[in-house]
């Protein structure tokens, strides 16, 4: 995770730049934070993320889906919506970040938990689309 900030922290935005893609939530963060620091605009709204610099916008779109009605104490196999973009995708379960390869495995699009999620608890995915 530290090496994805300090990559991000040598970025550099101008507005000659049409587009920049940005990836994942760390990089936004220390993004916005540079942003501020120089008294530009940031504006976050979920699921996108709108930074204005000097008349450039770059927009961020993130999903966020809410499986909780997969949960049924059995299931351990919950598809996203699309294809999650590399290192994007953040795991909820019952309010806490679960750990890629350690709670769940991810293929393509599908999420296959270690431990079925018991039945009534909450399970949300976030990540920007592959």
């Amino acid at each position: 995770m530290s090496d994805l900030t300090a990559q991000v922290a040598t970025t550099q935005i101008n507005a000659s730049v049409s587009s920049v893609e940005i990836s994942p939530v760390e990089s936004v963060t220390a993004i916005a934070a540079a942003i501020e620091a120089e008294q530009k605009s940031v504006s976050v709204s979920s699921p996108a993320i709108t930074v204005t610099i000097s008349g450039l916008t770059v927009t961020l779109s993130w999903m966020k889906e809410n499986l909780t009605s997969l949960v049924d104490g059995a299931n351990k196999v919950f598809p996203a919506t699309d294809t999650p973009a590399a290192n994007s995708l953040f795991v909820w379960y019952q309010n806490m970040i679960m750990l890629e390869d350690i709670d769940y495995t991810l293929v393509g699009d599908t999420v296959t938990f270690s431990t079925a999620p018991r039945a009534g608890r909450t399970v949300y995915f976030q990540y920007q689309k592959a």
